[in-house]
């Protein structure tokens, strides 16, 4: 669809955002592909739904926003918008849209493809953004290839911070968070009961 398609059609009212197809799911909820109608860029929707009863921001989401805001760096998804909508008891995180993922990398590329120079490469941009994290005092507690947004440059980005907490010198014990890491990418020592 092009731009000036979208930007043509009716407006809804008191909407920035123009809903397009769905790019994924998750326990959360889901991400959309959006057109913002006031820039004229297209952007990612996490939508985030709340079930149980009335509406609540969870913690989770607070935190994730907070982090979200205050984060900047050439390998970290930036960060758009945040809006709410308490009659559907959902969440709106707005970011930048990038064309795909690395774990849809790995997958969709035939393995001959796959240039051990854009694999350094993005390594090479995680670890940059990784660092950034750390000595901003952030741990992300969610890497993994789904996680790591690439466009058609190789520009990759570090991106979903759901899982993400600031932490302090000397470091609290992770043991208190009911939810540490996505239960198949955990460190080994994690999963053998490291408290740190």
């Amino acid at each position: 669809m092009n731009r000036r398609y979208l930007s043509q059609r009716a407006r809804p009212e008191n909407k920035r955002y123009l809903m397009l197809e769905q790019l994924g799911t998750g326990t959360y909820g889901s991400v959309r592909k959006a057109y913002d109608l006031e820039t004229h860029e297209f952007v990612a929707v996490k939508q985030i739904k709340h079930q149980h009863g009335e509406f609540n921001i969870s913690q989770t989401t607070i935190q994730e926003i907070a982090l979200l805001k205050e984060m900047a760096h050439e390998n970290i998804v930036r960060f758009v918008d945040v809006r709410s909508d308490p009659l559907e008891k959902t969440v709106e995180l707005v970011s930048e849209l990038l064309e795909t993922d690395f774990f849809m990398y790995l997958h969709r590329v035939d393995q001959r493809l796959h240039s051990e120079q854009f694999v350094r490469s993005v390594l090479f941009q995680v670890l940059k953004a990784v660092g950034y994290l750390h000595a901003n005092w952030v741990i992300h507690r969610d890497l993994k290839p789904s996680n790591i947004l690439l466009n058609g440059d190789g520009k990759a980005k570090l991106a979903d911070f759901g899982f993400a907490r600031s932490f302090q010198a000397p470091p609290e014990a992770l043991s208190r968070d009911k939810v540490r890491v996505t239960h198949w990418y955990q460190p080994p020592e994690q999963a053998l009961g490291t408290e740190m």
